[in-house]
């Protein structure tokens, strides 16, 4: 047996995404919105610089919880976006039609299932830990319906950590526009992160003790 086929056997799946994780996401760029006003932001800096905010935001929240499965969460966000960049495209969340996010699963699942079963199968949750705060996915296959279900009912912590740093890495980005004196970003960021703002306070411990104190909330409404 040639090399290439060997490894085909024993490493399946491995080099094709080790080598696309690398090219997929970089020029697939977010916060268009804004044109050339704000840094540019690709999907692969955005993917690698978030789940170091992760560790970082467990790192701040742990005293306040019990274990976290930080594997888990970690994962999720390294792979969070892997749909997108095989359909090469980002999409803001106010702007995803129906199809939109089972489009993107369904990539991710053609691309990770040629790994090992035991192996798809964590990666396979930590993909769908990003929608199980949304309760259902009815548009999406039974098979992922059944871990989001599971998500929900024993690790609901890990998935307000995801909505959590998801928020938290929306505002510091806004609040480096503002620092650059973009006029407006940061207030519609708020804006929009008022509502998830209100939710993790009231249910995630240690959000309103180490992340979003009273102190941090004063100073954000002071500065518009």
């Amino acid at each position: 047996m040639d090399l290439k086929e060997t490894t085909k056997e024993f490493w399946p799946g491995i080099p094709e995404i080790l080598q696309e994780s690398q090219t997929i996401f970089k020029g697939i760029y977010r916060w268009r919105v804004y044109g050339n006003s704000v840094r540019k932001q690709n999907d692969l800096q955005h993917s690698f610089s978030i789940t170091i905010l992760a560790s970082i935001f467990m790192a701040k929240i742990s005293l306040y919880n019990r274990p976290i499965d930080q594997a888990l969460v970690l994962n999720a966000f390294l792979i969070h976006d892997y749909g997108e960049g095989l359909l090469g495209r980002d999409i803001c969340l106010t702007d995803k039609v129906k199809n939109d996010d089972l489009d993107e699963y369904l990539a991710f699942v053609n691309r990770y299932s040629a790994l090992d079963k035991t192996v798809f199968n964590q990666f396979h949750r930590a993909y769908l830990l990003q929608y199980a705060i949304d309760k259902e996915k009815p548009d999406f296959p039974p098979i992922a319906q059944e871990i989001i279900a599971s998500l929900r009912a024993s690790q609901m912590i890990e998935v307000l950590i995801f909505r959590a740093v998801e928020t938290w890495e929306y505002i510091l980005y806004a609040l480096e526009q503002h620092y650059n004196g973009h006029e407006t970003i940061l207030a519609e960021v708020l804006n929009n992160a008022k509502k998830r703002i209100s939710f993790l306070t009231d249910n995630l411990p240690g959000f309103k003790e180490a992340i979003w104190t009273k102190e941090i909330a004063e100073a954000f409404q002071e500065s518009l």
